[in-house]
């Protein structure tokens, strides 16, 4: 979006939608077809299938080859073997029906198997990767079949000619016209049907409905005359059911849009004009478009928060179309009655048609998932990782669909059958996961080599979305007392001292419970409510004793005997591991219902946060780790991301399974929280190693590694990382990305590099910036397998990056940090400077408030030259609207937020190094490998004078070194060691002294040369980049000066200045110099 950027396009997510798009793409079909004669069929086509080539290129090829497809099948049948006598012709309604189904039997068949066969040869063939470059999937309920059927018109070559060539128009409209030059995106772009469009297998009901529908719309029109303008009408409205206001208000749109054009039609010039055929089409649709238009700018003047566009009818034209019909038949009931029938009889028959076929038959005890993996694996496998994956549905309040009566009954019968199963391992497995199922719950059978137990829980892709009720874990076979958790809160520390503990007092169960919603609106508190499925669980375990864990204040802590226990109880095995804590004989406090229905021991632990790090840590090693050294932390972070040990993804190929919201919350309360607590409070050491061994726990359940380094600087650092591969080992990648978290305390600041890898270079400034600025955390963002194949936005989805920030500004008040994060601009985006510094205003605001003075002041000591946004036009898309950090910011720190824009010169030049073995065969083919220094630039030029005196009597000439510049420059960019000796001989033919020094902990290497000039010692020029365009930056430094990291990356040339010699003193002897 550049200067002439206009803002007409309301929000509400109309600026965003693809309404427009296709509305434009119409509105060309509808002008080909005045002026050239194009046929008026596949009205939104064009305007689609830009959209999804704007956004996946791939998609909209595969979506033409499978039209193509579909049309040669159909045409085969209908034409070649129809004139056989092998099949019958089929033409009408009938043909577009075959197109319609062929187009499922070809998506199916060539997404699930052909295209990806087909894709390795050809790749082969043209040389290209193997990987492909996107989702090798079309997307659209009905695209394919209506291009097909475009075909069947005028034949295929005519037929791809009047796809193509109006939809290449769309696209090179909306691309470098609208999104060029207005407010509206496809960033967030989404298909109208959401899953059931993208993904043929994620709603194969939807289909069928579809199929079914169309069938019965088909028959009907032909038995009874009933005319829906099309069998897709009604099919389409078939699926809008799923959502009854969705479908309903279909139906509203379609009355009151026909009620304003047919008014419109009769009054006025227009009752003179001819408006037939497409034109009365164009004319109802645009009437739909602008009254949709205005509503959205009075909702979004009026109530911004509000989204417009789920107020819109289903599908684009499919309101246009049922208020086209009306206008004809002038008779609102003959339309959306006959249409509302069909639909509803559409949806309840191939709803059950679709149980019958796709619906989940009965669960055999041999098909229950057995997860028998190694405990090596990523510390994946075991019960430990299960349950600390799952922590987050432990407790908290339920934010998905409300339960039924019939829910908690069933969620209290699957109680009695676990604790059934409790006995013997087997015994009613396949009933709990049949039970399971119809709760939406999933079973996970672990085997970790301490005997099986299976869980019992909402999957974790629901999360927050959960119900509340809770997670069940059985230990078949094991005789102890069962642990009962009320109300975790989602803590992933409470739900390792549980297992802990339960592991110790060899527990036959572990329950723990959340806070529900019924359908009436109440909701459940799961230690005081009775009806509360958590309750109704414990009921099924009323005769065994319970050891009960619950968090509570300082007055309440203790152990809770509540009445004589027998004396097998294991009580004192967790008494032993919390030394002080008291015993009390008496019923701890509050409105326990499972002590009221409880017939054996009821012993109830209530411990503050210090006991539980003790139990999570039990059995772990809690000596706190010494920090391995590192060179810097940008070498670190070079590793990360380009090293062979790589933790941060951009491709689907080095990705695996996908991290869930549910696993980033239980990392973001296990890890983030705690390591943030001791960097800002420190904690005494041994302390300090039991949070450090419960944070371990946690990580390594998803996969991480918990490790302290301390760089260059002396800084300490834990870094919070996946493990990544080792030497020719493919390990694939999770997506959670890298945090590193100072050990002590650091200045308010998180520097962030959201797109580390696609955004190349940034990662490297992110590290220097962290590094200069002394910032308390650095957190570099990976991408993940997101849905139907497309990588996950760290920026926009629940991610490691997100809950780092949401710890560093919500968790303190008082302390809120600023967040910086490092962005990249396109190749091409011209800015004054190195980049751009934004607040992430949308309004100039005069002066800079004093931290951002100080963090702008900061940047530019440093040699970062950055225009600043001060609330341009121009930069109004690099604001980051749709980044929930950005959002996050405005509402928990406002003013706390700042987004650095680097060009492509300056992320090149701060990500590029040049290796000591580069520079010295360099050397070699000039005959110069003693000129070759290993050492840090800075202790070089603090040290001896270089090897050989310097023979020249005049000091360096402005020429020459201009031309030293000349040669460096050109041999950073092309390597070209001629270019390095046009440089050297240069030097030689004056008899100046010189070295390549390589200086390996900053990843940079320089040639430095001596001056001879008064006031100057030496001089160095950057051979490993160019910093900063043709200019460049210069830094003058003193003897034993140390410039900071940022500043010495972005520098291109160094002065060392000469000290002034002292004043002599008066009466004093001369002295010799050493």
């Amino acid at each position: 979006m550049g200067d002439a950027a206009l803002h007409i396009f309301p929000g509400g997510g109309f600026d965003s939608s693809i309404l427009t798009i296709v509305f434009l793409g119409l509105l060309l079909r509808w002008m080909l077809t005045e002026t050239l004669g194009y046929t008026f069929v596949g009205l939104v086509v064009p305007g689609y299938l830009a959209s999804v080539a704007l956004i996946s290129p791939t998609s909209a090829a595969v979506a033409m080859l499978e039209a193509v497809v579909t049309y040669g099948l159909v045409w085969l049948l209908s034409e070649g073997m129809g004139k056989l006598g092998v099949w019958s012709v089929v033409f009408g309604r009938d043909r577009f029906y075959a197109f319609l189904v062929m187009s499922i039997i070809v998506r199916v068949l060539g997404e699930l198997w052909v295209w990806p066969a087909l894709w390795v040869p050809l790749a082969a063939a043209i040389g290209v990767s193997p990987y492909a470059p996107g989702p090798l999937n079309s997307v659209g309920l009905v695209i394919v079949p209506l291009a097909a059927n475009m075909f069947w018109k005028v034949g295929l070559r005519r037929g791809a000619w009047q796809v193509l060539m109006p939809t290449a128009v769309v696209y090179a409209a909306t691309r470098w016209g609208l999104l060029a030059y207005t407010n509206l995106r496809v960033a967030e772009f989404q298909v109208h049907y959401e899953d059931i469009a993208i993904d043929l297998f994620a709603s194969p009901k939807a289909y069928i409905i579809l199929l079914v529908t169309a069938a019965l719309a088909g028959r009907i029109n032909i038995k009874v005359g009933w005319d829906f303008g099309g069998i897709l009408i009604p099919a389409l409205i078939a699926i809008a059911w799923f959502d009854v206001f969705k479908a309903l208000w279909t139906f509203g749109e379609a009355i009151g849009l026909a009620l304003l054009a047919g008014a419109l039609l009769r009054s006025g010039p227009l009752r003179k004009l001819n408006m037939e055929g497409p034109r009365k089409i164009i004319f109802v649709f645009s009437v739909g478009y602008f009254i949709k238009f205005a509503l959205a700018w009075a909702m979004f003047l009026g109530a911004p928060q509000v989204r417009t566009i789920d107020f819109f009818g289903f599908g684009y034209l499919l309101a246009s179309l049922l208020a086209l019909k009306i206008v004809q038949k002038k008779n609102i009931v003959m339309v959306v009655v006959p249409t509302a029938l069909v639909s509803i009889v559409g949806f309840v028959l191939g709803g059950v048609l679709a149980s019958v076929l796709v619906g989940p038959g009965p669960v055999r005890d041999d098909e229950v998932r057995v997860e028998r993996l190694d405990a090596s694996e990523q510390g994946r496998g075991t019960l430990e990782a299960e349950l600390l994956r799952r922590s987050a549905l432990a407790g908290g309040a339920a934010g998905g669909r409300a339960l039924s009566a019939m829910d908690v009954e069933r969620y209290a019968e699957l109680g009695e059958l676990a604790e059934v199963s409790s006995a013997r391992e087997g015994i009613a497995r396949a009933e709990i996961a049949q039970l399971a199922a119809t709760l939406e719950l999933e079973v996970a059978v672990v085997d970790d080599g301490k005997g099986v137990a299976f869980v019992v829980a909402e999957k974790l892709a629901r999360y927050p979305d959960v119900r509340g009720l809770g997670v069940l874990v059985v230990r078949p076979g094991r005789r102890g007392p069962v642990v009962q958790v009320p109300d975790a809160g989602g803590d992933p520390l409470v739900v390792s001292a549980a297992l802990r503990v339960g592991e110790e007092v060899d527990a036959r169960a572990l329950i723990f419970g959340a806070r529900a919603k019924m359908s009436s609106g109440r909701e459940l508190d799961p230690l005081s409510d009775a009806s509360s499925p958590h309750q109704r669980m414990m009921r099924a375990w009323r005769e065994h004793d319970v050891l009960q864990l619950r968090r509570a204040a300082l007055e309440s802590r203790g152990i809770w005997m509540g009445r004589a226990v027998d004396s097998a109880f294991p009580v004192g095995v967790v008494s032993g591991r919390l030394p002080g804590l008291k015993v009390r004989w008496d019923v701890a406090p509050g409105t326990d219902r499972t002590r009221e229905i409880a017939r054996g021991a009821h012993v109830t632990l209530m411990l503050g946060r210090a006991q539980m790090v003790r139990l999570a840590a039990w059995g772990a090693d809690t000596d706190e780790p010494t920090a391995s050294a590192v060179v810097s932390l940008r070498a670190y972070v070079a590793g990360l991301i380009e090293g062979p040990e790589r933790a941060v993804a951009a491709h689907l190929r080095e990705l695996g399974e996908a991290p869930s919201a549910a696993e980033i919350e239980a990392v973001q309360r296990g890890v983030i929280e705690p390591l943030v607590a001791m960097g800002r409070s420190g904690f005494p050491r041994f302390v300090a190693g039991r949070e450090l061994a419960a944070a371990r726990r946690v990580g390594g359940a998803v996969g991480l590694t918990l490790e302290q380094l301390r760089d260059d600087r002396g800084g300490c650092w834990w870094a919070v990382r996946e493990k990544g591969a080792e030497a020719d080992e493919v390990v694939a990648l999770r997506g959670f990305g890298v945090v590193l978290l100072r050990c002590e305390a650091g200045a308010p600041l998180m520097v962030s590099a959201p797109y580390a890898r696609p955004e190349a270079g940034t990662w490297a400034a992110a590290a220097l910036m962290a590094d200069t600025l002394q910032a308390r955390a650095l957190a570099l963002g990976s991408a993940w397998r997101g849905e139907v194949g497309v990588l996950g936005d760290p920026l926009k989805d629940p991610s490691l990056l997100l809950a780092t920030q949401r710890v560093l500004q919500l968790g303190e008040p008082d302390d809120a940090a600023w967040v910086l994060q490092v962005r990249g601009l396109a190749e091409g985006r011209q800015v004054e400077g190195a980049g751009l510094l934004s607040f992430d205003q949308a309004l100039s605001v005069g002066e800079l408030e004093a931290d951002a003075a100080a963090l702008h002041s900061a940047l530019a000591r440093s040699g970062l030259r950055l225009e600043l946004d001060q609330g341009q036009l121009r930069f109004a898309e690099l604001r980051g609207l749709e980044d929930v950090g950005a959002a996050m910011a405005r509402a928990a720190a406002p003013g706390r937020f700042a987004r650095v824009w680097l060009d492509a010169d300056q992320r090149r030049a701060l990500r590029l190094g040049l290796s000591a073995e580069v520079l010295e065969r360099a050397l070699a083919r000039v005959a110069r490998q003693e000129r070759l220094v290993r050492q840090g630039l800075l202790e070089r030029m603090g040290s001896q004078p270089l090897e050989g005196a310097d023979l020249a009597n005049e000091a360096l000439s402005e020429t020459l070194w201009q031309a030293l510049q000349t040669h460096t420059r050109r041999f950073a960019y092309t390597r070209n060691p001629l270019d390095l000796l046009a440089a050297l001989q240069l030097l030689e033919a004056e008899q100046r002294s010189y070295e390549v020094v390589v200086d390996e902990a900053r990843e940079q290497s320089w040639l430095v040369v001596t001056t001879g000039t008064s006031g100057e010692l030496w001089r160095a020029l950057r051979l490993d980049a160019v910093v900063d365009g043709d200019e460049g930056t210069e830094l003058r430094l003193r003897p034993g000066q140390r410039p900071d990291a940022l500043a010495l990356a972005l520098a291109s040339a160094i002065f060392v200045e000469r000290l002034p010699a002292p004043a002599p003193v008066p009466g004093a002897e001369p002295q010799e110099a050493p």
